[in-house]
Formats: structure tokens, sequence, C-alpha cells
């Protein structure tokens, strides 16, 4: 996620939706956790989940101080598959917004990647964008 590479994501996610969650797991809640998850594992950073920032709450940040890198996700379930893409949209519009990316950008310190994640069902759309 630090390398900023939404589609790499985007197929990891797809993949491991399909071989790992059933079709009760479909809810905002799951696969906000799920995202938690999976980032604390990754030892380069510190997950943060609903942490306050800028006017609100994003739903993940990830921090890596040791390279200055920082990841904000905002996680949206679509009500069609046809609706992923508008709803990773709105959730990008939403970091923006709330300019949840406040707080770290600070000259040179922090190079931060927003990443609007929309589910629905076993399937994922991802859309970013760096400061």
């Amino acid at each position: 996620m630090f390398r900023a590479d939404a589609s790499r994501l985007e197929r990891f996610l797809r993949k491991f939706l399909y071989r790992t969650i059933s079709y009760h797991d479909y809810s905002e809640n799951f696969y906000h956790a799920l995202l938690v998850g999976l980032f604390a594992l990754d030892e380069r950073g510190t997950a943060c989940s609903n942490v306050e920032s800028g006017l609100g709450r994003p739903d993940l940040l990830v921090v890596d101080e040791d390279n200055g890198k920082a990841v904000i996700i905002e996680v949206k379930v679509a009500a069609t598959e046809q609706q992923l893409e508008a709803a990773a949209l709105q959730g990008l519009t939403q970091i923006r917004t709330r300019r949840y990316a406040q707080p770290l950008l600070e000259p040179g310190e922090e190079q931060i990647f927003a990443c609007g994640i929309a589910f629905w069902k076993r399937n994922v759309w991802s859309g970013a964008f760096c400061w």
C-alpha cells in the first residue's frame, strides 16, 4: 500500500475476498475490520481505525513514520456492482472535503496516499491520489 498502487491493492483484495469471505460478510463494518486487520499485520506502519483527523474520522489511517509515508482509506459499500467506481470516488471525495490529510501535511515530511475503496460482495474497486 505504501507504493501508492491502487490497482495492485485491488487485485490482491479481490483474490483475497474470493478465497476467504462468506455471503454473510457483505457489510461496511466487516470490510472495514478486514482492512484494519490486514494493515495491522504490516510492521512498516501503525494502523489506526476511525482516528480523528482533519474535519472527521477516516476509516483507516496507516502511518509509516520511519519512511515519512501515510495512507488514508475510506471504505464504501456499493449497492450494485455497477456502482463500485462511483462509491470509491465518493470515498475519495470524502477524504478531500473533510481534509483528513491536513494534520499530516508538513512540508517535506509525509508522502500521503489517499484511497477510496468500494466493495460489492466479493468484488472491489479502488480509486486513489497522492499528495
